[in-house]
């Protein structure tokens, strides 16, 4: 960030970060207990890679896992004081992670468990009904209306009908549910839209969808992380991100801030954001 056009120091800002760093006790753990993926979306950072069941357990991943969790702070532990978070971060689910996330579950009782997905999790209803297991927060992917979301999920165009990508997230809104806590008991059901030049004219339009529907609970906004050379060519400029926040403020104005967020998690996206939009927002 140059300090001559913005209101942060840099050097206060990476100051501040490595300070916390040093001090935190980490509550949140996310887990990738496999690469394959029923898709290949374009703004993925993970390229074709081999990976499987037995690769897993010949690393002791599960024990890993349960070891690391066994150390996240309660709830009672400075400086957070939240409940411990475990998420599955990818890339499939598949029955044996289940097997896995009961037994954190029984291990300890106060952590919540995530999943951030693209909605073929209803193809293991019965598995979850068979173990009594059920997320936390269930994060489900929906980028774009249905064009840009097919667009940007199945690039190749190779999903029709029930398989499209845009069916089988609407399924996996439909179902939702029935695979998280009850509403009342803290269960979250959220969408996130990942955003790249295929879809950000769909911005407010997702938001609508979504909660016109009654589809989920919260609208998650957040931009592509360009990872991989073949990502560059979809990630937002500072054009994009002007349209982008112009729609997320009618989004806020309509259905609330407590309901509709947006991150940003690297350093440049906050750089385009304030040269888009001016530093006081």
């Amino acid at each position: 960030i140059n300090s001559q056009d913005s209101p942060v120091n840099p050097a206060e800002l990476y100051g501040d970060m490595l300070t916390s760093l040093e001090s935190e006790v980490p509550a949140t753990l996310e887990v990738t207990f496999g690469r394959v993926c029923n898709l290949q979306c374009e703004h993925c950072v993970y390229g074709q890679e081999r990976s499987s069941r037995w690769i897993s357990e010949k690393c002791r991943l599960p024990e890993i896992l349960l070891n690391i969790v066994r150390q996240l702070p309660a709830e009672s532990d400075f400086p957070f004081f939240r409940r411990p978070v475990l998420i599955h971060g990818g890339r499939i689910l598949e029955g044996w992670h289940l097997n896995v996330l009961k037994r954190v579950r029984e291990l300890r009782r106060d952590i919540e468990i995530s999943l951030i997905y693209n909605g073929t999790y209803v193809h293991h209803l019965d598995e979850f009904k068979q173990l009594g297991f059920c997320f936390d927060w269930l994060d489900l992917s929906m980028d774009g209306l249905e064009k840009a979301h097919n667009r940007q999920r199945d690039p190749r165009g190779i999903l029709q009908g029930p398989s499209s990508p845009w069916n089988v997230v609407v399924k996996g809104f439909e179902r939702a549910r029935e695979v998280v806590v009850p509403y009342q008991s803290g269960g979250t059901v959220s969408a996130l839209m990942t955003l790249t030049r295929l879809n950000l004219e769909d911005v407010e339009g997702v938001a609508g969808f979504i909660f016109e529907n009654h589809l989920a609970d919260e609208m998650h906004y957040c931009p592509m992380s360009p990872e991989r050379s073949e990502n560059f060519q979809i990630e937002l400029d500072e054009e994009g991100f002007g349209s982008v926040w112009r729609q997320i403020v009618r989004a806020f104005d309509r259905y609330g801030s407590e309901r509709v967020f947006f991150k940003l998690f690297e350093l440049d996206d906050l750089r385009k954001l304030e040269r888009a939009v001016g530093s006081r927002m």
